[in-house]
């Protein structure tokens, strides 16, 4: 089997030192006799990646996940308050005239 970090190895239940031969193969010493040899693997940097996954999809939730509608805003069109022109208070874009 080739040689590759996150590999374990067990030798009859117990754990046994893997060691690289013939150019990048895996070796176990065994006794002599008949012998279970289990090999295992993990991804190497699997769980730090993961947390680092999490973290940054929590980040972009908080960010973009949290937007709230201004009030007065009618919500007729679909869109959040900031991009949407309807429901606008009067007098923002002109001033009403005023009787006085």
């Amino acid at each position: 089997m080739p040689y590759d970090d996150g590999f374990t190895a067990a030798v009859n239940g117990e754990p046994a030192a893997i060691e690289k031969v013939d150019n990048g193969m895996m070796a176990v010493y065994v006794p002599a006799g008949e012998n279970e040899i289990e090999f295992t693997y993990h991804t190497p940097g699997l769980k730090i990646s993961a947390a680092v996954q999490c973290r940054g999809t929590c980040s972009v939730w908080s960010v973009f996940g949290n937007f709230e509608e201004e009030k007065g805003h009618n919500g007729k069109c679909g869109a959040k308050a900031k991009v949407c022109n309807r429901g606008k208070r009067p007098g923002r874009r002109g001033r009403r005239p005023t009787t006085g």
